[in-house]
């Protein structure tokens, strides 16, 4: 009772069954024969590492918004080392908006708004636990965002998640694979902090109530790499406020303000409580 769900850079995930009730996913690694030659035994080995890393970050996480690490296997014929997570049948939410998008512009947008904004609450319910327990995660997004029933949602993908003593972290100055979604400190001086992931999540909620869209559009990375240098505080120009979802309230004064180019100046998620609480309604 195995089947794939998705694929990645460094290996496949499946839906299985645990003791063959239990719904759950498996995140395993390519082995080294299954890929190209370049894929080799010394990558397989930092994969390996880093899935491991992920396991442990994710045993210290425990809230209803973060997806949950039920244990790590071996599995298959070639005995692929797995994380055994919860198993959220609607995947990631950038695929659950671009799907339903045709069936979202012809649905009451008021509905659709209290729909997205739920998604945007937890989202914010997730990041300020992680928050306060100075862990920066890094690379929130709508891709690494996963839907379960009832448009219940979870956090995941901790891959890059940095558990830090006081809240901020260096990193190597490795490239960023994902220049659209990093904060200028993370992009040009490897600095993050829960600010930088504040950046992301101003960007996560465009995401959201854009229905999918590309941030910054058709541009390349090289282009947006480029842009935030030369950008500064004009960023609603490239980042436009939704046009179908989401009052103006919620582009002024959480979107945008998330977006403040200047570190000191942008908000924390303790910071974006109250605001969050009062204009994110989900009519509940």
């Amino acid at each position: 009772n195995v089947r794939e769900i998705g694929k990645g850079n460094f290996g496949i995930v499946y839906h299985a069954l645990y003791k063959g009730t239990r719904d759950v996913a498996l995140k395993t690694l390519y082995s080294p024969d299954e890929k190209t030659s370049e894929y080799s035994v010394e990558t397989y080995d930092e994969n390996m590492q880093e899935l491991l890393y992920e396991a442990h970050i994710m045993t210290q996480l425990k809230h209803p918004n973060l997806l949950r690490i039920l244990g790590v296997t071996f599995f298959g014929d070639k005995q692929q080392l797995s994380l055994v997570t919860d198993f959220m049948k609607n995947g990631s939410l950038l695929n659950y908006l671009r799907k339903r998008r045709e069936i979202f512009l012809k649905s009451d947008s008021q509905t659709i708004t209290k729909k997205l904004n739920k998604f945007g609450r937890q989202i914010f319910e997730a990041m300020l636990y992680l928050e306060e327990r100075n862990i920066i995660h890094r690379d929130l997004a709508a891709r690494n965002c996963l839907i379960g029933q009832e448009d219940k949602l979870k956090v995941g993908d901790f891959g890059l998640t940095t558990l830090t003593e006081c809240g901020l972290y260096k990193g190597t100055g490795r490239s960023v694979c994902a220049p659209r979604w990093t904060s200028p400190e993370g992009l040009f001086s490897s600095k993050y902090s829960s600010r930088s992931d504040v950046w992301s999540y101003g960007i996560t909620l465009w995401e959201i109530y854009t229905l999918g869209e590309r941030p910054f559009g058709s541009i390349n990375n090289f282009a947006v790499h480029i842009l935030l240098k030369n950008a500064s505080e004009n960023l609603s120009r490239f980042l436009p406020q939704p046009e179908h979802f989401g009052s103006n309230e919620i582009y002024t004064h959480i979107i945008l303000p998330c977006l403040t180019y200047n570190v000191a100046m942008r908000p924390r998620f303790r910071d974006l409580r109250e605001r969050l609480i009062t204009i994110l309604t989900d009519g509940e």
